[in-house]
């Protein structure tokens, strides 16, 4: 027997703390994102826990840790001090906790807790020490309302990679005055606002090139790409090749954050590169201008294709109903599997991306309007990338009188048996996931069960419970045609 765990996350401690919060369970769903997790300073449960950093991300291998400051950057007519003295505070404060963050999760995976008092750790095992792929997100507030203030447009932060620790408030400015790059934003700066110093206010690149590269997000940054990647494997994907993009020495500046984000984006054929575009000429380097991320928002594919999106919340909001009854301790599955086996289940869905979701959820709204007179009915989705699994989405009709807890009973040894015989017809298939349900209209009823298999064999016992189900399905000639697949063709650009 399985024992439900009831998990009581942290909301945050400051607005700013709570909205990021939000957003980040909005992108990444509940199961998988921490605020204001803890480390024990003496025995677990003492009440003396620090904390390690304002959210923890942990997703698979991935884990992302963010330190949040909400910091008032200063008016005192000197901007180049105003600006110092705010990016010490926001930036390198940050980095710092950063830092230390990654070597405490590094050498102390067990002792990450999601109370203060340290008396229940963070559900979600953290991934062996050389498994761990960290991500550092520094969140700085309210620069972008003072640079907007000054020079208009966005206010997002401008992104220097040649500018490099210290410089970033004690100088110099890593290109000649007068020269080109310091013509588009130095000169600007100087037309609108009268400074003339050679430190660049609004302006950050690489903290320290000899550690753990650390992203910098302002507010304006931090809506545009979390609101716009908004799944784990997007947004994971766009901070690897931000990093290797910020690093190659390709890059010589972006005017902020979205018009980065928007030459990400950009499309081709229907589909985007999700990747940044480097000229085949190694001597090539790269400006992005202001506007860009404007100029694409007005583009007719690129608004066919967020209308094209609307339909794939469909599967956020499944994960999200898991997830909820797993962390409360109300999931149906807990006297039959733990919670590890339901987060490996749900985090194989959440790992799909926004694409694939468009995807699925057309299968699964496709396959929910079947009419069939089958008391079963099953359709197999085949995996869309090499790293996607074998779907089975399968309703199960209750018998007359049937109880409930014997229909779920029924309905999950079902779900196993097809699970089991799939593993053995797709030789294929490193994973399967089978989402059970009733189809509308036939019970009272609306519930849903998740069962997940990896690579792992499958044990005798668990042949052995299912055969029972398994003669039924093969009597009603269900099991038969389990081959069938759902097929579709989709641009991520959809024609407008």
């Amino acid at each position: 027997m399985n024992e439900p765990l009831i998990i009581n996350k942290q909301d945050g401690s400051t607005d700013a703390e709570r909205y990021l919060s939000g957003l980040c369970s909005r992108s990444f769903l509940s199961l998988w994102s921490y605020p204001g997790v803890y480390r024990n300073q003496g025995t677990q449960g003492s009440g003396d826990g620090k904390e390690v950093c304002d959210l923890l991300i942990v997703f698979g291998n991935d884990v992302i840790i963010f330190s949040d400051k909400d910091c008032h950057f200063p008016t005192s007519g000197e901007l180049d001090l105003d600006w110092s003295r705010w990016f010490r505070r926001a930036v390198m404060k940050s980095a710092d906790q950063l830092w230390g963050a990654e070597r405490w999760l590094r050498q102390n995976p067990g002792r990450i807790f999601v109370d203060r008092r340290c008396t229940q750790p963070i559900p979600v095992a953290l991934p062996e020490s050389d498994k761990l792929r960290v991500h550092r997100v520094v969140v700085a507030h309210d620069a972008s309302r003072r640079c907007r203030e000054l020079l208009g447009g966005s206010g997002s932060l401008v992104i220097f990679p040649a500018l490099s620790g210290r410089a970033h408030v004690a100088g110099p400015f890593p290109f000649p005055v007068g020269g080109d790059i310091y013509e588009a934003w130095g000169n600007g700066l100087r037309d609108r606002t009268g400074y003339s110093k050679t430190v660049l206010p609004f302006a950050v690149g690489d903290l320290d090139p000899s550690k753990g590269f650390v992203h910098i997000f302002d507010d304006t940054g931090l809506n545009v790409v979390l609101l716009e990647l908004d799944t784990a494997s997007d947004f994971v994907a766009y901070l690897l090749d931000r990093e290797q993009y910020i690093r190659s020495g390709r890059l010589i500046m972006a005017s902020g954050e979205d018009d980065l984000l928007a030459h990400y984006l950009t499309e081709v054929d229907g589909f985007s590169w999700r990747s940044f575009l480097i000229p085949d000429d190694p001597q090539a380097q790269v400006i992005i201008p202001e506007g860009h991320w404007e100029q694409l928002q007005k583009d007719s594919a690129w608004i066919a294709r967020k209308r094209a999106d609307e339909a794939s919340y469909i599967w956020d909001e499944i994960i999200e109903r898991f997830n909820s009854c797993i962390l409360d301790g109300s999931s149906a599955a807990y006297p039959i599997v733990d919670f590890t086996s339901q987060e490996l289940a749900v985090r194989a869905m959440a790992r799909e991306p926004r694409l694939h979701r468009r995807i699925l959820s057309s299968a699964l709204e496709d396959f929910m309007r079947n009419r069939h007179a089958d008391a079963i009915i099953a359709r197999v989705v085949c995996p869309i990338s090499p790293w996607s699994p074998y779907y089975i989405f399968l309703a199960v009709q209750p018998d007359a009188e049937e109880d409930y807890q014997h229909y779920r009973a029924k309905r999950w040894a079902i779900a196993q048996a097809y699970l089991i015989e799939a593993k053995r017809k797709f030789h294929d298939a490193k994973e399967v996931v089978v989402l059970a349900t009733e189809m509308p209209g036939w019970s009272k009823w609306a519930s849903e069960d998740l069962i997940y298999r990896g690579n792992e064999p499958l044990r005798a016992n668990e042949e052995e419970s299912a055969q029972k189900y398994i003669k039924y399905i093969e009597e009603q000639g269900i099991l038969s045609r389990i081959r069938d697949r759902f097929e579709a063709e989709v641009l991520e650009y959809p024609s407008a």
